[in-house]
């Protein structure tokens, strides 16, 4: 009874189970019907194909003759102005490309003799006191009947108002104006009405205008003012359309086009017509898993997304558009790089989205059977692509295309498959030749360059890059900004158009401290304080300093310091003296001691110009600028600013006689052309001038260059210690071009807040030293003279792999056959060496003065030009104070000839690299005694490896006493000091020979060049 129970219990739970279940089964038939339905109907997405696309043309479609045209423009620059070369350089393009035969004349090279007999006249000059009566020439002609465009906004100056009416223009403001965006008051441009466009990088462009109600004004700035910016106006029989936006780059072209079509009531050119939209990576495999951002927004996994939600909208844009699309087929996303390739066999999604694609209206490509570039093995992605891999052959390379041509036939039979696109634009040139060669129904190529520069941004615009066209190479420079900071950029583009490329550069790099040594600010800064705790003056000497000279000895900077004696504001002689020496003595002496150089800025910081000095300046100065940007008077008279240099140079040699000013740096980079004649003609001294690279309001600006008086000039090209972008820039560029570093600061730059004071010293510093750090890294290879130097290189940074010895090396034959000296009596030591204060003439002068007194008959030869006349006067009056007897001084002479009177050698400079001197001593047989500085002890002794033995002496700088002991070993020990000569002599012929030296030089440049040409630049 009670199984009975149980068993009559349990059929209603059964009789429920088979209801749910029943009613389970059914939904899930349902759902699979809507599964099978869906995958039925995306599996047979077909399409029409169609034989309706453009066919693409041959190259013999653009090889015909073509018609001979009378020029009908006049294209009219000036090569001495930048913006007319720019203006000249884009307008020229544009009118080739638009097929409109001109001719081009250089104002500079036809002056007077340029006709304006031309339908159309393009003005790029933008000095119209250069074209004097010519320019109403011009507007005569344009009255007649003829048409201008005015491409250069011209300066604001008088000849500008004698015409400016004759173009529509009422009234000219004195400066320009900063354009910020563009606003199209005029359908003139497809696409432009009503439209407003930002500038990138305004400047003070355009003239500030006023204009006859008779201009037809079709751009104006996109402001409250509406600044005309390009208008046509009727004078006579003819138009003048000017063109007020003053931008000369590529992306302005179109620009210059529209406005040319202005001057004529019709104008017909020649276009492209076309319009492309890429889908890279499509079809493709699809990624699976979530999204971040796709969950966010849509709540669904990416496969989904991407087929309910982009292509959907994708298709969306097309329909209402008209927008036809290439899609580029990635087959896989392996990494395989070697053959054999395994095909792709799921093809659902490729089918269904590649079909879509087809059926409406687009096209199929290649982009790739996975996304490796095609590339060989040696290829360097220079570490911006870390999981690329090369591929292993050109073999490979073609198998995978080839693997890639298969899979896209198979699944789309009836396409021709005429685009290529490289994953993420990287082609080499096997991988070109392969698709050229191997694959001809590949007729376009969407990326075949070698791109070197992009932009910084996801879109990476190629800005710089190259590629081959038959046997040529076609450089693209698409910078579109011609500016002095960007001219090591165009040189380093032009270099890519040879295998090999060499120029002469200045190589070599100056750090400047302006106001260094100077009187020290009392008082406390708000900075340091905060940061330190401690006064402006123990800042500088505990602190500022102390980390200056632990970046020189990191990173080998010598710093050059320019003098200021006083920071009073007087103007007229006489001048003071500064009495308050210490601080001076204390960092100067400092400075010279770590290997710097003192130079000249200023008896105080006040500019040497007189007032109304800026009349006399070239292009760009304004009168007035001074009195308005610097808060700075004007010296009295040409005397007094001569007086004050004459005090400061009094000044420097009392507080550093050792050292011989040579630079002069401006204060505040200001110097007028008065001034800069009184450094030429009453301060011999004063070798080179140091201001400024790059054009300022009022500065002395600089080129490198011998100056016609024979001062060199030296800009500096960046200052201060939060180097921004632009000068980064323009360091990078003057890197390529002089292959030089020019770089100031002041001391006071760690008190003001517009120079980084705010972000403390610490940050300063720190920013400097990253600026100090990539250039000390910049170059590929670092040579050094000697193994000692090689190990300073490694311990301050530099990779071992990077440092490379090569000694210098002499003409051997030269000197190996002169004979040694008879024997007849007496020991005769010779120094061939610049009369200079590094060469410490004085320490050999006082030290054969000792030699003297220990043996009678020994002459001293001092043979070499007065690099520093007054110091070689020092030298002559040493002598004569001492009355040593048997010191010559014989000047320039024949060294090969006057050898051959020397008994031995001797060198005892306070700094040297590698001596050429010793090494030709060496080589004619005289031993030499040198004192302890760069690699003489190397000289002397042998590098590792060397046992051929001593070769001479080596003695402490500056140390008398062991100078003059060894000169007397020398001479006492005929033997051991012809055994030494030997030794050197046999040196020189196994380690420092000429041609050696030129081999491995070579070597260096060849490794170096093909580790680059093999990287083949992204």
């Amino acid at each position: 009874m009670k199984r009975k129970a149980e068993k009559e219990s349990a059929r209603p739970k059964n009789r429920i189970l088979r209801l749910q279940f029943g009613k389970m089964q059914w939904a899930m038939i349902l759902f699979g019907l809507m599964i099978v339905v869906l995958l039925f109907e995306r599996r047979n997405v077909k399409y029409e194909h169609s034989e309706s696309s453009l066919p693409i043309l041959n190259s013999e479609s653009f090889s015909g003759p073509s018609v001979q045209q009378e020029p009908e423009c006049l294209l009219l620059w000036d090569s001495t102005q930048e913006d007319s070369v720019n203006a000249k350089t884009e307008m020229s393009a544009v009118l080739s490309q638009m097929k409109i035969p001109f001719e081009e004349q250089d104002w500079e090279q036809n002056k007077g003799t340029a006709s304006f007999g031309y339908e159309n006249i393009i003005l790029a000059v933008n000095q119209y006191e250069k074209l004097g009566t010519s320019l109403l020439e011009l507007f005569d002609h344009i009255k007649a009947g003829g048409n201008m465009l005015v491409l250069c906004p011209p300066e604001p100056d008088t000849y500008l108002k004698l015409v400016s009416d004759k173009m529509g223009i009422r009234d000219v403001g004195a400066t320009r104006y900063c354009v910020e965006g563009l606003r199209f008051k005029s359908g003139f441009m497809i696409g432009g009405k009503d439209k407003d466009i930002e500038v990138s990088d305004p400047f003070d462009s355009a003239l500030s205008v006023t204009l006859e109600e008779g201009a037809a004004v079709h751009i104006v700035s996109a402001d409250d003012k509406e600044m005309p910016l390009l208008w046509e106006y009727a004078y006579g029989d003819g138009k003048v359309v000017f063109y007020n936006l003053n931008f000369f780059e590529k992306v302005y072209r179109g620009f210059y086009c529209a406005a040319y079509s202005l001057l004529s009531d019709v104008c017909v050119w020649p276009v492209i017509n076309g319009s492309a939209f890429y889908i890279d990576d499509f079809p493709s495999p699809v990624p699976a898993g979530e999204g971040e951002f796709i969950q966010r927004d849509y709540h669904m996994d990416i496969k989904i997304f991407y087929t309910n939600v982009w292509w959907p909208d994708i298709e969306e844009l097309w329909k209402k558009h008209g927008i036809r699309y290439t899609g580029l087929v990635i087959e896989d996303y392996s990494d395989e790089n070697q053959a054999p390739f395994e095909g792709n066999d799921d093809l659902q999604r490729f089918r269904y989205f590649g079909n879509k694609l087809l059926d409406d209206g687009g096209e199929i490509g290649f982009h790739g059977y996975n996304h490796m570039p095609l590339v060989p093995e040696d290829f360097d992605y220079k570490n911006q692509f870390d999981t690329y891999r090369q591929w292993k052959s050109r073999e490979d390379m073609r198998l995978s295309i080839e693997e890639l041509n298969r899979f896209c036939t198979w699944l789309f039979p009836k396409e021709k498959f005429q685009v290529y696109v490289p994953p993420s634009n990287i082609l080499s040139e096997e991988g070109r030749q392969i698709l050229v060669e191997d694959f001809p129904q590949i007729r376009a190529n969407a990326s075949i360059c070698t791109v070197h520069i992009v932009s910084v941004d996801d879109r990476e615009l190629p800005v710089l890059w190259e590629r081959k066209y038959k046997d040529e190479t076609i450089v693209f420079d698409n910078f579109g900004i011609m500016e002095k900071a960007y001219r090591g950029i165009h040189a380093a583009g032009y270099s890519l158009l040879g295998e090999a490329f060499a120029w002469p550069v200045i190589n070599g790099s100056s750090f400047y401290l302006d106001d260094f040594p100077s009187p020290v600010p009392s008082g406390a800064s708000e900075y340091i304080q905060r940061d330190y705790g401690i006064s402006v003056k123990d800042f500088y000497t505990n602190v500022w300093w102390s980390d200056l000279l632990k970046l020189s000895e990191k990173y080998g900077c010598r710093y050059n310091g320019m003098v200021i004696e006083d920071y009073n504001d007087q103007v007229e002689a006489p001048f003071k003296p500064n009495q308050n020496i210490q601080r001076f003595q204390y960092f100067g002496s400092s400075l010279l001691k770590n290997g710097g150089e003192i130079g000249l800025h200023g008896y105080n910081r006040i500019p040497l110009c007189l007032k109304g000095f800026d009349k006399s300046f070239g292009d760009g100065y304004v009168q007035g600028t001074y009195d308005r940007l610097f808060d700075y008077g004007y010296w009295n008279s040409k005397e007094d600013m001569e007086a004050a240099m004459h005090e400061l140079v009094r000044f420097t040699e009392k507080l550093f006689p050792q050292a011989s000013a040579s630079v002069y740096v401006p204060p505040s980079n200001i110097l007028s052309e008065e001034a800069r004649s009184i450094l030429a003609e009453e301060f011999p001294d004063i070798k080179a001038i140091a201001s400024i690279y790059f054009k300022g309001d009022v500065e002395y600006t600089q080129d490198f260059e011998v100056a016609a008086d024979g001062l060199a000039e030296t800009p500096r090209i960046i200052s201060g210690y939060i180097i921004d972008p632009y000068m980064e820039m323009a360091a990078l560029s003057e890197l390529n071009l002089h292959y030089v570093n020019s770089h100031f600061q002041h001391p006071d730059d760690v008190l003001d807040p517009d120079r980084g004071a705010e972000a403390g010293w610490e940050t300063m510093r720190s920013r400097l030293e990253e600026y100090l750090a990539w250039l000390y890294g910049a170059a590929d290879m670092i040579t050094s003279l000697f193994g000692n130097a090689r190990k300073i290189q490694i311990d301050i940074g530099c990779a071992p792999e990077r440092c490379r010895v090569i000694p210098n090396g002499i003409h051997y034959k030269r000197f190996c056959d002169i004979p040694l000296k008879e024997e007849e009596g007496w020991t005769d030591i010779g120094a061939v060496v610049r009369l200079a204060p590094i060469k410490d003439i004085k320490t050999l002068i006082y030290s054969f003065y000792e030699l003297k007194f220990r043996l009678e008959k020994v002459r001293l030869h001092i043979i070499g030009p007065e690099d520093d006349k007054q110091y070689a006067q020092e030298c002559y009056e040493l002598v004569r104070q001492l009355g040593v007897k048997d010191v010559l001084f014989p000047g320039m002479v024949n060294v090969l000839e006057y050898m051959k009177k020397l008994d031995f050698t001797v060198l005892t400079s306070i700094s040297e690299g590698q001596p050429l001197s010793v090494l030709e001593y060496f080589a004619a047989g005289r031993p030499c005694v040198t004192t302890d500085v760069g690699c003489c002890r190397e000289l002397l002794n042998g590098m590792e490896g060397d046992e051929l033995g001593s070769a001479g002496f080596c003695v402490p700088p500056m140390d008398r006493e062991a100078l003059c002991s060894a000169m007397e070993r020398m001479c006492l020990r005929v033997e051991e000091r012809y055994r030494m000569g030997q030794n050197g002599k046999k040196r020189v012929e196994q380690f420092y020979r000429h041609e050696d030296m030129i081999q491995n030089y070579k070597q260096v440049y060849a490794e170096v060049m093909g580790k680059w040409q093999g990287s083949d630049s992204v």
